[in-house]
């Protein structure tokens, strides 16, 4: 990756806070490359160090080692209110004795930017999140969504090089973060500007991001695609915290490059990729509820089971499925109106594609 696409370059990071006995290592030392232009997603579990790491690129926490550069330039002895970076947070923080313009206008009137410019930039900046009708309101007489609009609108019109957003969703109720989401990411592709966004939401952060870095225990467990991520996980971690999944332990009886071929615990054998798989040792295969067909659907790898339980969602109905000695989580879309649903007890067959599975050997 040449230097002139970087936009943040995070070198052999880490924080400490504390000292001695007392110390608390929230972030080993962490190296990552974020592209210009890219939505960028930190996403992991609470405590896990992503706030922490976006607080360090923001400049409101020092690192206790390493380098942080945006766009080549060490920013390390930078005060945060000189780098070309802006927060978006959970929170808004929104000025409440300020009209909507007004806030807008903020961060731009800091920054000694001509009246003028200042006028139309926060025009531009209002339509662009379709708050321009509100300009003249204050805070509080907007809805949460709004308010959230108008605090990305701040945030923009300065033109940073890096947009940090904080969690800004999380405030949200269900139907209003999906919409929210849609318009982050379309705002991201009409200014062209390097998102980062923490999260520990793994839908947002499958439905956003260009590429996904999975945090946990204050390390870099794996960064990739969204697809990537959730198809090829690089450990068990990864594969627990990214949608739902059936951890079975497997028998390796032989690898061959990326393929390793598997005994399950009832007795069948098969195919699949690979990630550290041995031969003559255990692992542990993930197979996703949704890649699992019943009934009339089974094909590939398939066999006999049991019905033990069902949970009808509207769009889905998740069973457990028990198979020999383990009992399976199948996710069966409703595709129709009269969906067949199967009974508690009721036998039934099961079957996946070799190439669904996916066989982890840490």
């Amino acid at each position: 990756m040449s230097q002139q696409s970087v936009a943040v370059d995070i070198d052999k990071v880490e924080k400490v806070y504390g000292a001695g006995t007392a110390a608390y290592r929230a972030l080993h030392p962490i190296t990552l490359q974020i592209k210009e232009n890219e939505f960028f997603t930190l996403l992991g579990p609470s405590g896990c160090g992503k706030t922490t790491l976006l607080r360090m690129i923001a400049g409101f926490e020092a690192p206790s080692a390493g380098t942080i550069r945006l766009r080549g330039q060490n920013i390390q002895d930078t005060p945060a209110h000189k780098r070309r970076v802006n927060t978006v947070f959970q929170s808004y923080a929104l000025f409440p004795h300020l009209t909507l313009a007004q806030n807008v206008a903020f961060g731009l009137e800091n920054l000694k930017v001509e009246r003028s410019k200042v006028k139309a930039r926060v025009a531009e900046m209002l339509k662009m999140v379709h708050m321009d009708s509100f300009a003249d309101r204050k805070p509080d007489q907007l809805s949460g969504g709004q308010r959230q609009r108008v605090a990305l609108a701040r945030a923009l019109a300065p033109e940073p090089n890096v947009l940090l957003l904080d969690e800004p969703l999380s405030a949200l109720d269900l139907k209003l973060r999906q919409a929210m989401r849609d318009e982050l990411r379309t705002l991201q592709r009409q200014t062209g500007l390097t998102f980062i966004f923490v999260t520990h939401d793994q839908e947002e952060a499958l439905d956003m991001s260009d590429r996904i870095c999975v945090l946990g225990k204050g390390e870099v467990q794996q960064v990739g695609t969204p697809r990537e991520i959730y198809e090829n996980p690089s450990n068990r971690f990864v594969a627990d915290f990214i949608g739902d999944t059936n951890f079975i332990e497997v028998q390796v009886n032989q690898v061959n490059g990326d393929q390793a071929t598997v005994t399950t615990p009832w007795g069948i054998t098969l195919n699949a990729k690979h990630n550290g798989a041995e031969a003559g040792k255990t692992a542990t295969l993930s197979l996703r509820p949704e890649k699992i067909d019943l009934a009339e659907q089974a094909t590939g790898i398939v066999s006999e089971g049991k019905v033990l339980s069902r949970n009808y969602l509207g769009g889905f109905t998740h069973y457990a499925v028990q198979c020999g000695p383990v009992q399976l989580r199948v996710s069966a879309r409703n595709r129709q109106a009269n969906s067949r649903l199967y009974e508690e007890n009721q036998p039934i067959k099961i079957g996946f594609q070799e190439s669904s599975a996916w066989v982890l050997g840490v």
